[in-house]
């Protein structure tokens, strides 16, 4: 039973035994093959032919290795290893021999500057090891070979072996290139190495001295982001390929880990402020640009994080970001290539150009992509092609720039010839119109003169009378002339207002007749007014305004008219009972020389005439039609003509209104005459103008009252008060205190005499002025010259009933005016 049992358990070892060494056949470590050295008549590339092991935590030693104490922990790579950013060790393996019958020498390159440390172990057959080392965080001079890459010199005798072991240890990327050369060819392949560095940091310096030079001259940020870029581009290409710490830093290998952060930063601050002046997407692409702006802000996290972090994390981040920025501007320039900016064009083509050899780049560093001779130069490959095309486009947008400014002071300067040529035409129009109301004025006012003059020396009443209307009749038309300009003035300054107001239309056609016949019978014109039964006496509207359309119009036809007639139609156009609006129709009718038909459209122009050349023999100011025009568009009234060429015009005013059946006048006052009214009263004038205020004086006496005179507003309230003062007539512009002062300050006096009606007597003729006088506390406004006929009507309407005697019966009751006619009932 032993016996069995230990044949069985024999048997069971035998066949663990088996199984093992079919596991251990069935994984070998990789072995390195033994490299005959002299055979390299050019270069061999170790990638992916040398054994590898990682040490995560850096402990391993050249004895352990030795021992074969990890010989199972070595494999191998698949072309050039790169692992990335990552802080562990690596070491390698590599078997070489001599076969040939003299000594050899071949060159080691490791052709990836940024790596910290590297430590090369040759053991010959003897066991004599020596060791060479290097790094950028190790001095420049500790180099076997002074080159800006790892040059390590193996030197095999004949017939020998010896074995090669390689420790690479980094804070940044793991990528060990591995490659033997040939000394002759390594010569050969360093020389157009350099050439290539050599060309492209010669463009990079050209370019930036290029557009520094630009940069001063045109001060264009575009410019300055340029060379910033540029520069922080050249610095990060100088510290990644090693020739900084060969030229720039020998002594002080510490600045190499900082100087790739520091550019990085500083690269896509720069990169970033380019893409947006460049761009322009502060204005073309508004929300992109505020996201560009924040990237623009994470370099300074990206400086922080180099300050106070590893490099290795601070490395990481700044990738991240440059690869974001790439992508983003990239974007940005492909939305606005699409809508055709011709500048996105061309920064695309550059972009795309970096864009390809920073990805490329990218991918090698982060161990995403295996690095080949193309990946390893295509950065600067790209970088050129970017530098040169960025430099096209700049100064692509610059002369861009340039035209359009040219275009642009083209166009100020055609501008500017309009407004001088506006400007000249203005001052000759202005000229024109100030010589045509030198003449226009001087006529009536020459007859004014002459006609006082013959009164003053004519003693025949009856003569006298003809001078007298001559001197009234030339004395309205300047008062016409002088209106017109006032409107006119009025109207352009948009400082015109509009009553609504209760006014008797029928009254002031009345008007209309009486001021227009003697001027139509002078001309050998017949001069008619019709107006339809259907129009209401009384409406609701601005008199004064409606009375300047109509005598502009008037006056217009009368003046282009040498014979036949001038007739007014006024009907009624439309009527609406429940709002009562009414639209009454104005028409002037004329036989005159009319309207050509290319010149219609300039009729309602300021200063123009159907026939400029007929300017003197008609007269007028030449505002008329314009001012009627601009009237009629305050009032939203229609103001339209049809002409026919030497057969006369008609001009249609139409005007909104609202018809109304109350008196426009006090009833209980309507039986008294002003002669009875002022009987027993006193008024008080306040005027400065010695010849105004005899005028009014005069007036006032004629009327039956007792005037009292004072020269400014501060002897008007001492008047008021020690006088049993009726009413006031209040003149404004007054020195000492002025008529607004004294109207204030008499209402806020705290007896009966705040009460007394005061109505402005003022030179001032504007719409406004009417509001400033009644927002001092005035009751009514007549402006100079003073109409005697109006005067009484103001007078009637604001001058107290006295209380009636016991003799004295009382007034009658007198009905409401009528306006009752077909249409209104």
């Amino acid at each position: 039973m032993i016996k069995r049992l230990s044949s069985f358990s024999y048997s069971i070892l035998l066949l663990t035994l088996t199984l093992f060494t079919s596991l251990a056949y069935a994984y070998t470590p990789p072995l390195p093959k033994t490299i005959d050295i002299s055979s390299i008549s050019t270069q061999l590339d170790l990638n992916g032919n040398t054994p590898y092991i990682e040490d995560a935590q850096a402990l391993y030693s050249l004895n352990n290795l030795i021992k074969g104490e990890y010989y199972g922990e070595f494999t191998q790579s698949e072309g050039t290893f790169n692992k990335g950013i990552t802080t562990s060790a690596f070491w390698f393996i590599q078997k070489l021999s001599n076969n040939s019958p003299q000594s050899a020498q071949r060159i080691l390159e490791i052709p990836y500057p940024p790596l910290d440390a590297i430590d090369v172990y040759v053991i010959p057959s003897n066991n004599d090891t020596s060791v060479m080392r290097a790094g950028d965080d190790r001095l420049f001079s500790t180099r076997p070979i002074h080159d800006n890459n790892y040059l390590f010199p193996i030197t095999i005798p004949a017939g020998e072996a010896a074995t090669l072991y390689i420790r690479v240890q980094s804070e940044g990327s793991s990528r060990v290139p591995l490659i033997l050369w040939d000394k002759v060819h390594f010569e050969q392949n360093k020389r157009q190495h350099l050439l290539m560095m050599g060309i492209f940091f010669g463009i990079m310096l050209l370019m930036f001295i290029y557009n520094l030079c630009i940069f001063t001259s045109v001060r264009d940020l575009s410019y300055f982001f340029y060379i910033g870029y540029i520069a922080s581009h050249a610095l990060l290409q100088a510290t990644i390929t090693g020739f900084s710490a060969e030229y720039l830093w020998p002594n002080m290998p510490w600045l190499n880990n900082d100087a790739t952060l520091y550019s990085l930063v500083s690269l896509e601050f720069f990169a970033t402020g380019f893409v947006a002046k460049i761009l322009n997407t502060k204005d073309n692409t508004p929300r992109s640009h505020t996201l560009l702006m924040g990237l623009m802000g994470l370099t300074g996290g990206g400086l922080l994080l180099a300050l106070t972090t590893s490099f290795s994390t601070a490395l990481q981040f700044l990738l991240i970001l440059a690869m974001i920025m790439a992508l983003f501007g990239l974007g940005i320039g492909c939305h606005l290539a699409i809508k055709g900016h011709r500048t996105a064009r061309l920064f695309l083509l550059a972009w795309f150009s970096f864009l390809g050899g920073a990805l490329l780049y990218i991918g090698i560093t982060a161990g995403v992509l295996p690095a080949t001779v193309f990946t390893t130069n295509a950065l600067i490959i790209g970088s050129t092609f970017e530098v040169a095309i960025l430099s096209w486009t700049l100064a692509d947008r610059f002369h861009q720039m340039q035209r359009e400014k040219i275009q642009t002071e083209k166009a100020a300067n055609n501008t500017l010839q309009q407004a001088n040529h506006i400007l000249t035409k203005s001052h000759e129009i202005k000229d024109a119109f100030l010589a045509t109301i030198s003449h226009e004025l001087r006529t009536p006012m020459n007859g004014i003169l002459s006609s006082i003059e013959h009164i003053k020396g004519e003693k025949d009443l009856y003569a006298q009378e003809a001078f007298i209307q001559s001197a009234d009749r030339s004395a309205n038309h300047m008062m016409l002339l002088i209106d017109s300009v006032l409107s006119y003035t009025e109207i352009s300054s948009n400082k015109c207002s509009i009553d609504h107001l209760p006014f008797e239309i029928r009254k002031s056609l009345t008007f209309i007749d009486n001021y227009f016949s003697s001027q139509c019978l002078e001309k050998g014109l017949a001069f008619m007014i019709d107006v339809n039964d259907d129009v209401p006496s009384l409406i609701l509207g601005d008199q004064r305004k409606v009375i300047q359309v109509l005598v502009s119009l008037i006056d217009n036809a009368i003046k282009f008219t040498d014979s036949g007639y001038v007739r007014l139609i006024v009907d009624l156009h439309t009527l609406e009972k429940t709002t009562k609006q009414v639209n009454i129709s104005f028409k002037v009718q004329d036989t005159g020389i009319g309207i050509p038909a290319n010149l219609k459209s300039e009729i309602f122009e300021r200063f123009q005439q159907a026939d400029n050349s007929f300017h003197r023999g008609y007269g007028g100011l030449g505002i008329g039609l314009a001012t009627a025009k601009q009237i009629a568009s305050l009032l939203n009234a229609e103001l339209t003509f049809d002409s026919t060429p030497k057969r006369g015009s008609t001009f249609c005013f139409i005007g909104q209104f609202e018809y109304t059946q109350a008196s426009s006048k006090p009833i209980q006052k309507n039986h008294y005459s002003i002669n009875e009214l002022a009987q027993n009263r006193v008024a008080l004038v306040v005027e400065d103008n010695k010849v105004n205020q005899l005028v009014l004086k005069t007036t006032l006496a004629k009327f039956g009252f007792n005037v009292l005179c004072a020269n400014n507003g501060k002897e008007s309230i001492e008047a008021l008060l020690n006088n049993p003062v009726d009413i006031v007539l209040m003149d404004c512009q007054m020195p000492i205190m002025d008529g607004f002062q004294a109207a204030r300050h008499i209402r806020s006096l705290s007896h009966a005499k705040s009460l007394t009606p005061i109505i402005a007597v003022t030179a001032n003729a504007m719409s406004q002025d009417r509001e400033k006088c009644m927002e001092a506390g005035m009751n009514d406004y007549m402006s100079k010259p003073v109409k005697t006929d109006e005067l009484k009507e103001k007078l009637l309407q604001w001058l107290p009933l006295q209380q009636p005697t016991s003799d004295e019966p009382p007034p009658k009751q007198l009905s409401t005016y009528n306006t009752h006619n077909s249409k209104l009932s």
